[in-house]
């Protein structure tokens, strides 16, 4: 924790993928902060809280860096796919985790404002799920879903396939909320409706729209060879 915040005291934000010491900017979202909250609610000590809990608040709320377009975030509740051209529908969910990590700090440290901010942005990707296709879907700036849409096209911004999801496609990708699974199973319509999106994931078919070499061991459209997939199963 104390490396990741002396890197935030030079850089301006917390590591998100660095590498030898540089930002990359490969990946999404800045999920240093999870782990930041984790250690400080498990009770773990040797770091300054309010520090750390500063160094949060900064790295997901001002832009400073190509992924940081947080006034477009909290504008439309998402990011759209016509003013972001890749990994929007993506970027949308996996900032919901460090959102929601950051209300559970900001509310043992009492500063209940930026507890309440973080819970809502915690819930922006209800407006990326589509219930007429049970997927996280593509949304533009007019509130329009992306169409045609094809929930096995796979998208990687940093490959020739580019698209708006992250070494994954919509399918994989509607589960990407950790932090709130009640939450998204109350969305899909029950625990009937949800059960029957979660069974559909294993045995649908294998094929996809397109290849990426992240994505393999698929069972359906789940992927065991890749992170987005692994907390499903």
């Amino acid at each position: 924790v104390n490396s990741m915040l002396d890197y935030s005291d030079e850089k301006g934000h917390l590591p998100i993928w660095a590498l030898w010491g540089h930002e990359t900017y490969t990946m999404i979202a800045n999920h240093s902060v999870p782990m930041i909250a984790d250690a400080y609610l498990k009770g773990f000590e040797g770091f300054d809280a309010e520090r750390a809990y500063a160094a949060i608040k900064k790295s997901i709320t001002q832009s400073m860096h190509p992924k940081s377009d947080w006034e477009m975030y909290d504008h439309y509740g998402y990011y759209p796919y016509d003013l972001v051209k890749t990994e929007s529908v993506s970027r949308t969910m996996e900032c919901g985790i460090d959102d929601y990590s950051a209300a559970l700090m900001a509310e043992k440290l009492g500063k209940t404002e930026d507890r309440d901010f973080f819970m809502k942005r915690a819930d922006y990707y209800k407006n990326v799920f589509d219930p007429e296709t049970g997927a996280m879907r593509p949304k533009d700036s007019k509130g329009n879903w992306l169409t045609p849409f094809d929930p096995y096209q796979l998208a990687h911004a940093d490959s020739n396939v580019g698209g708006h999801y992250t070494e994954g496609n919509a399918l994989q990708y509607t589960w990407h909320v950790m932090q709130d699974i009640p939450g998204l199973i109350e969305w899909m319509g029950g625990k009937e409706k949800a059960g029957q999106y979660l069974d559909s994931l294993f045995y649908t078919t294998q094929q996809t729209t397109g290849t990426l070499s992240d994505v393999t061991g698929l069972i359906g459209q789940y992927a065991h060879g890749n992170e987005p997939s692994h907390h499903v199963a």
